[in-house]
C-alpha cells in the first residue's frame, strides 16, 4: 500500500475556512442560541460537531477507490430520489419556513437537497465519462430525464433555489466539458426560459425578485431582511466594528448565522476581511479548475469541474444576496454558514477530490487506504 498523497492546498483551505466559519458562527449566533435554546453557545457547539463529522467523512471517502465510487453512482442517484420522496411521508418530512426540505431519520434531521446536488454532479460526470466527447444524444436525454425528475420533486417542497443552483452547475460543467457553443447556447436559453416561467408561477418569487431591487420600498415586509443586511454591511465599513461587537445579530438580522453570515463578517471584520474571503474562494475555485484541466480521465476531470462550479455558484449567491445584488434566497456560504447538511456533503465532495489527487499522483487505483 502506497503512502497517501495529500492535496495540501485544498486541505489548508478546508481546515482554515471551516475554523474561521466556526468562529463566525459562534459570534453571530449567540443571541439566537440564548433566545431559542437558552445557551449562547448552542449553535457553536453543534457547528464544531458538524466540522468533526465533515472531516471524518472526508477521510473515509478519501480511502475509497474512485472506481468503486463510480460503480456506486447509479445507486446513490436512486437513494437520492427515494429520500426526496420520503420528505412527503408523514412524520419524516419537516416543514420549516413554508418548505418541506428536512428529512428526520433515526433522530437526525438533514436537508436532502444538499445530498442531491452532489449526487447529480456525480451522475453527470459519469454520463460524460461514458460518452467520451462523442456528444451522444442519449447521454443528454438521460441527464435531462433525471434532472427533470429531481427538479419536479424539489418544486414539490418547494425549493426553487436548489433548482437554480443545480441548473447553473450543470451548465458550467457542460461548458467546461467543451460542448459545441451552439448547443450550449440552446440549452442555456431553454433553461433560462424555464426558470423564468417558474418564477412567474408563484407570487412570492416575483415579490422577492422585485423587492431586492428596492428593499427600502417595503423595509418592514419583503425588504426587511435585506435592509438589515445592508445596515450591517454599512456599519462595518472598511475595518469593521470588531469581532463580537455586531449590533445586527441582536435579533435585527434574521438568519445571521446561516444565510446572512457574510453580513455579520463584514460588520465585525470589515470590507477588508470580506474581500479576503472572496479572494480565498476565488483562489480555490481556480485551483480546482486547474487540477481538473490536468486530468485526462473524464470522470475525475468532471468531478473537479463540478465541485468548482458548485463552489462558484453557491458562493457567488451567498456573497451577492446580503449585498442586494441578487434576490434573497436561503443558501449557505460553504464551510462557513451554520448547518450540518452542507458541511457533511462538502466533506464527501472534498474527500473524493483528495482520493482523485492521490490516485493521479501515485497510480494507486485499486487499493483502499
Amino acid at each position: 500500500m502506497k503512502q497517501f498523497r495529500v492535496d495540501y492546498p485544498l486541505l489548508l483551505f478546508v481546515v482554515c475556512v471551516s475554523l474561521f466559519g466556526w468562529i463566525m458562527v459562534t459570534t453571530s449566533s449567540m443571541t439566537s442560541g440564548l433566545n431559542i435554546h437558552g445557551s449562547a453557545y448552542y449553535f457553536s457547539i453543534r457547528q464544531l460537531v458538524h466540522i468533526v463529522i465533515m472531516l471524518s467523512l472526508l477521510v473515509l471517502v478519501a480511502s475509497i477507490p474512485v472506481s468503486l465510487i463510480k460503480q456506486s453512482v447509479p445507486w446513490l442517484l436512486l437513494m437520492s430520489v427515494v429520500l426526496l420522496l420520503m420528505l412527503h411521508v408523514p412524520n419524516l418530512g419537516r416543514e420549516i419556513n413554508g418548505s418541506t426540505r428536512w428529512l428526520h431519520l433515526f433522530g437526525v434531521s438533514f436537508e436532502v437537497s444538499e445530498i442531491v446536488k452532489w449526487v447529480v454532479i456525480l451522475y453527470f460526470s459519469l454520463l460524460l465519462d461514458k460518452q467520451k466527447h462523442s456528444y451522444s444524444h442519449m447521454s443528454w436525454v438521460k441527464m435531462l430525464v433525471v434532472f427533470s425528475i429531481v427538479a419536479l420533486l424539489l418544486l414539490k417542497q418547494p425549493d426553487f433555489g436548489s433548482i437554480v443552483v443545480m441548473t447553473s452547475i450543470l451548465l458550467m460543467m457542460a461548458f467546461l466539458y467543451g460542448v459545441p457553443l451552439i448547443f450550449f447556447a440552446m440549452i442555456s436559453l431553454s433553461a433560462s426560459w424555464v426558470l423564468w416561467f417558474l418564477v412567474q408561477q408563484k407570487s412570492y418569487r416575483v415579490a422577492r425578485l422585485m423587492s431586492f431591487q428596492n428593499p427600502w420600498s417595503d423595509p418592514l415586509g419583503h425588504g426587511y431582511q435585506l435592509v438589515q443586511s445592508l445596515i450591517a454591511i454599512g456599519s462595518g465599513g472598511i475595518w469593521g466594528v470588531g469581532i463580537g461587537n455586531s449590533m445586527q445579530k441582536w435579533s435585527y438580522l434574521p438568519e445571521s448565522h446561516t444565510d446572512f453570515i457574510f453580513s455579520i463578517i463584514i460588520e465585525e471584520l470589515g470590507a477588508i476581511m470580506g474581500s479576503v474571503l472572496i479572494a480565498s474562494y476565488a483562489a480555490i475555485i481556480l485551483y480546482l479548475l486547474r487540477q481538473g484541466y490536468r486530468h485526462h480521465a473524464t470522470f475525475e476531470q468532471q468531478v473537479y469541474y463540478g465541485v468548482a462550479s458548485w463552489l462558484c455558484v453557491q458562493t457567488a449567491i451567498a456573497f451577492s444576496v446580503p449585498m442586494g445584488l441578487l434576490p434573497t434566497k436561503g443558501l449557505t456560504l460553504p464551510l462557513i454558514s451554520y448547518g450540518g447538511s452542507s458541511l457533511v456533503v462538502f466533506g464527501l465532495a472534498f474527500g473524493l477530490l483528495f482520493r482523485i489527487h492521490h490516485e493521479s499522483v501515485t497510480g494507486d487505483v485499486n487499493e483502499a487506504t
